[in-house]
């Protein structure tokens, strides 16, 4: 279920959006104050105007699924949204090309860090497994001599009394 976000300090919920790429910058319509929404959109960057009317103010609503929240933006004019533009990490706007390849990246990069955490998590085990079969090893060298020392042992008290026998 969407609700309507208002401003926390008047509690107007007409807003102006500030182009930001990183966050989604709402500003109250009768106060001025700052509402900051986390912007989910990748590379992707809301513009100031209605993209149907040109209309500058907007509604926003924040819906929540059981993964991810959701905004979504509408023209106090026509109901639409903001016009959007692509944008890299410095900002500089790009086309829907070159941004589904920085996604790609991103996505590819965020795969080969779980990769070498994955083999990090693999090569921590293997010591592990190595340590207890070490371990086990030792265990069963350890069984080993105690039973040559008893055999020893047995052997030296039978030569002690075959000894003073033959004294």
């Amino acid at each position: 279920m969407a609700r309507t976000i208002s401003c926390k300090n008047c509690g107007e919920v007409l807003f102006n959006i500030a182009p930001n790429s990183k966050n989604i910058e709402c500003i109250c319509d009768k106060c001025n104050a700052i509402t900051i929404l986390n912007n989910d959109m990748e590379y992707q960057v809301y513009e100031r105007y209605c993209k149907n009317c040109g209309g500058q103010y907007f509604k926003v609503k924040k819906s929540q699924n059981d993964f991810k929240e959701s905004i979504s933006i509408e023209c106090t004019n026509c109901g639409q949204g903001p016009g959007t533009h692509y944008v890299d990490k410095e900002d500089k706007t790009i086309d829907r090309g070159t941004r589904e390849l920085l996604i790609m990246s991103d996505e590819i990069n965020k795969i080969k860090k779980e990769l070498e955490a994955l083999r990090s998590r693999t090569y921590n085990l293997e010591l592990d497994r190595l340590s207890v079969d070490r371990e086990v090893s030792l265990d069963r060298d350890v069984k080993r001599e105690k039973h040559r020392i008893v055999d020893l042992s047995s052997e030296i008290a039978s030569l002690t009394k075959k000894s003073r026998k033959s004294k």
